[in-house]
C-alpha cells in the first residue's frame, strides 16, 4: 500500500498503520519521513504584513480612539489581490512542482480569515522577536471597540480567501486534503467576541463546501482549547479532520501524558474524525527530554487511539531558528516513526 492510499483508508476509516507527518520547511525531509506532504499557498503581500506590519496596526503615538478613526478611513485595495491570484497559483506550482513525483497524499495549506486578520494589525517586531509570528491580537481589540469595523475587514479577507481557494481547487488536481489554519483560542478558549465565532463558523462552512465539492478533505488547525465553547463539535459539522488538537499544555512529558488522556475521551465525543497529532514539538525540540521519555508520549497515543482515524502528526511545524537538521530533535522523529511502523503492522 503507497502513502496516498494509505491515508485515504485512514479517513474511511479502515483499521491501517497510521499515516506520519513530520512537518518540516525542508520539505526534502518531508517527503521522506512522511506519507503526507504539505505547502502552504501564501497571499504574498499579506504574508509580508507578519514581518513588516500590517496596514491597520496602531501607532505609538496614537490612542485607541485615534487609531479607529485612521482606519475607519483607510480604503484597502481588496481587488488588487484578486487580480493577483493567478500570480499566486503560477508561483505555488513551480514551488511544489518538484513534490508531485512522489506518491504522498498532498495537503494545501491556507490560512484563514481569523489568523490573517490578526495580520492586517501586526506592528513591526522588535529585533528580538524577528522572524516570529507574535502579534498582539489588536484585531481581537478591534473587535470589542468597534465590532462594526471588525466585521467589515474580516468578511473582506474571508471573501478573497474563498476566491483564492476556489481558484487554487479548480487548478490543483494533485491536491488531496486542505488544512485551513486559522487560530482562534488559547487555553481558556475563544479570546474573540461570540458574535465573531458565529461569522468564523459561517466562513468555515463555505469553505469546506467548496472543497469537498472538489472531492478533497477538509482538515482545521487552529491552536488553543476549542472543547470550550463546543467549538470542535462546531467545527466537526464541516471539517473531516483536525490538527493540532492543540486542548491542553504538553510542555513536559508529565502533562503531554494527560494531553493524551484528554485527546483519547474527545476522540469519543467525535469518534469519525481524523485526528493529526500525537508528535508534541514543544517535547521534540526540547532537547532536555530525552528520546526515550518522548516515545513513552508515543507510544501512549498508540495504546489510547488504536490507530483509527488518526495520523500520527507533529503538532506544528518547527520553531523559528528551528529544523530537524538539529541531532537531538532529528533522532526523535526518526525513532518515533519506527516505533510507529513497527508497533502497528
Amino acid at each position: 500500500m503507497n502513502s496516498r492510499e494509505l491515508v485515504y483508508k485512514t479517513f474511511h476509516g479502515e483499521n491501517t498503520r497510521p499515516p506520519i507527518h513530520i512537518e518540516a520547511d525542508n520539505k526534502d525531509f518531508e517527503v521522506k519521513y512522511s506519507d503526507i506532504i504539505g505547502s502552504r499557498i501564501r497571499i504574498k503581500e499579506w504574508d509580508n504584513f507578519f514581518t513588516q506590519g500590517g496596514p491597520f496596526r496602531k501607532l505609538n503615538s496614537e490612542s485607541l480612539r485615534d487609531w479607529i478613526t485612521r482606519i475607519e478611513q483607510i480604503e484597502y485595495d481588496w481587488t488588487s489581490i484578486i487580480e493577483k491570484i493567478p500570480e499566486t497559483l503560477d508561483i505555488y506550482r513551480a514551488k511544489v512542482n518538484k513534490l508531485l513525483k512522489y506518491d504522498r497524499f498532498f495537503l494545501l495549506k491556507i490560512l484563514g480569515p481569523t489568523e490573517t486578520s490578526e495580520g492586517f494589525f501586526v506592528t513591526p517586531p522588535t529585533k528580538r522577536l524577528e522572524g516570529s509570528l507574535a502579534h498582539r491580537f489588536m484585531f481581537a481589540v478591534l473587535c470589542r471597540l468597534n465590532s462594526k469595523l471588525a466585521f467589515k475587514i474580516y468578511d473582506s479577507i474571508a471573501k478573497v480567501i474563498l476566491h483564492l481557494l476556489k481558484a487554487a481547487l479548480d487548478e490543483f488536481d494533485f491536491v488531496d486534503g486542505v488544512r485551513i489554519a486559522d487560530d482562534c483560542a488559547s487555553y481558556t478558549g475563544f479570546i474573540y467576541p461570540s458574535a465573531l465565532l458565529n461569522r468564523y463558523l459561517e466562513w468555515h462552512d463555505k469553505f469546506t463546501r467548496v472543497i469537498k465539492r472538489k472531492g478533497k478533505y477538509a482538515i482545521i488547525h487552529t491552536d488553543g482549547d476549542i472543547r470550550k465553547g463546543n467549538i470542535i463539535h462546531k467545527l466537526a459539522r464541516y471539517y473531516h479532520g483536525f490538527h493540532p488538537l492543540d486542548i491542553a499544555p504538553k510542555t513536559t512529558v508529565q502533562n503531554a501524558l494527560t494531553w493524551v488522556d484528554e485527546i483519547a475521551k474527545l476522540r469519543h465525543e467525535i469518534p469519525e474524525r481524523v485526528f493529526f497529532t500525537g508528535l508534541p514539538i514543544e517535547i521534540i525540540f526540547n532537547d532536555n527530554i530525552s528520546v526515550n521519555d518522548f516515545l513513552r508520549v508515543v507510544n501512549k497515543v498508540i495504546e489510547k487511539l488504536d490507530n483509527n482515524f488518526i495520523v500520527m502528526a507533529t503538532t506544528h511545524s518547527p520553531y523559528p531558528g528551528h529544523g530537524y537538521w538539529e541531532r537531538k530533535p532529528f533522532e526523535k522523529v526518526v525513532k518515533a516513526r519506527e516505533l510507529i511502523i513497527n508497533r502497528c503492522k
